[in-house]
């Protein structure tokens, strides 16, 4: 008889977001090279979240389209989840508390890695994100003169355009389509990037934040580009933009709270982008004096 041995075992820690790690154990290659990366190589403090991943037999052998990706999760009870997350199954157990370590497995096709695990370590941030009043929002965003400014609205928008705009004209481009919102205090609100997001892998970003001045909805294909003013609903963009699970029974209320405390904090506002001229310029207009200077010499 041959001998048995066990294929190694790899831990990998790293960053959900800022001062949120999550330790990773596997003995799949594929999880490693994947982890193994510049984003997720960070010192990390205390683990919010443990996570093993083994290989299913039964997930389907494919690699998922972008356009297929979907999460799917059920709580079971108080404290257990069952999750789907393309083409791979898993669970969750935890509580909800800050201090409680989040326990979960993950089942995958292991070329599937990029895919499945990605999107489940995604889930994860968005849930321990919630009691730390930390959200996770589709949108893009920049900063300019020290604060930052996101950009909501559907797919095809225009928000990761604008975003990308932006930063030729010299602002800091920091989410393409992925950003943290911390709900601080009622009326600071902080963005942080999102390692999940090309945006927010880009150098400087990681490990910062900064405080959150306007929100607007990207309506494109205007004649000229101009601020348009509060929207109607401001509660209505925001739920909208927000991708956080509202994480176990009784966490929906937490939620609901913290998307309150956006709308009046910083409703949202129209901005209508034509597909010429500065953006910049107008959600960072020169005050009176400095442009009556500006004329004057």
């Amino acid at each position: 008889m041959g001998v048995q041995t066990e294929e190694p075992s790899y831990t990998m820690r790293g960053a959900l977001a800022n001062d949120l790690f999550v330790a990773v154990r596997s003995s799949l290659a594929p999880v490693a090279a994947l982890l193994t990366t510049k984003r997720f190589d960070r010192s990390p403090g205390a683990v919010a979240a443990e996570v093993v991943v083994t290989a299913d037999p039964a997930a389907p052998q494919k690699r998922f389209l972008l356009d297929e990706y979907y999460t799917r999760i059920e709580w079971r009870s108080a404290t257990r989840a069952e999750v789907q997350t393309n083409g791979a199954t898993g669970s969750i157990d935890w509580s909800g508390g800050v201090d409680d370590v989040l326990q979960a497995e993950l089942r995958i096709y292991p070329q599937g890695a990029p895919e499945s695990v990605g999107l489940f370590l995604r889930l994860l941030a968005s849930l321990l994100l919630l009691p730390r009043r930390g959200l996770l929002i589709h949108a893009s965003g920049v900063v300019a003169q020290g604060e930052a400014f996101v950009f909501l609205g559907e797919s095809g928008a225009g928000k990761t355009t604008t975003a990308r705009r932006l930063g030729r004209e010299g602002a800091l481009r920091i989410s393409d389509d992925l950003a943290i919102l911390r709900v601080e205090q009622d009326d600071r609100i902080s963005v942080e990037p999102c390692g999940f997001d090309r945006g927010g892998r880009l150098p400087g970003r990681a490990g910062t934040s900064w405080p959150l001045r306007a929100a607007y909805e990207v309506r494109k294909a205007a004649a000229v580009t101009e601020d348009a003013g509060p929207v109607g609903n401001p509660l209505a963009i925001w739920c909208a933009a927000l991708l956080s699970s509202s994480g176990p029974p009784g966490a929906l209320d937490s939620l609901l709270s913290l998307a309150g405390s956006l709308s009046r904090a910083v409703p949202p506002r129209a901005l209508r982008v034509s597909a010429t001229g500065s953006v910049l310029s107008v959600l960072t207009p020169q005050p009176p004096y400095l442009l009556s200077h500006a004329l004057s010499v």
